[in-house]
């Protein structure tokens, strides 16, 4: 399993280091497109953005403390409009 950084997911999203800090956390919400094209770039699933397990497998470590505070609704709106946005892409 290959190893993805903050700085990676800065640099493809254009931010503040700590806007991303923010999305992992769950402090922020991520809007769609920039979790898709965080997808698409790193070859990653979304849901680094919302579990802590998925967190764990591609950083090392988690961010999410509580997986309560995370935007689930967030992630099932990612997961229900994937291919009609990916085909807007």
């Amino acid at each position: 399993m290959k190893k993805i950084t903050q700085e990676q997911i800065r640099q493809i999203l254009n931010c503040e280091l700590a806007t991303v800090s923010r999305y992992l956390t769950g402090k922020r919400d991520i809007k769609l497109i920039s979790a898709l094209k965080v997808r698409d770039s790193l070859d990653v699933p979304v849901e680094i953005f919302t579990d802590a397990e998925e967190q764990f497998k591609y950083f090392g470590k988690k961010f999410i403390v509580n997986e309560n505070i995370t935007n689930h609704e967030a992630l099932s709106e990612i997961e229900n409009n994937n291919k009609s946005i990916k085909g807007k892409l």
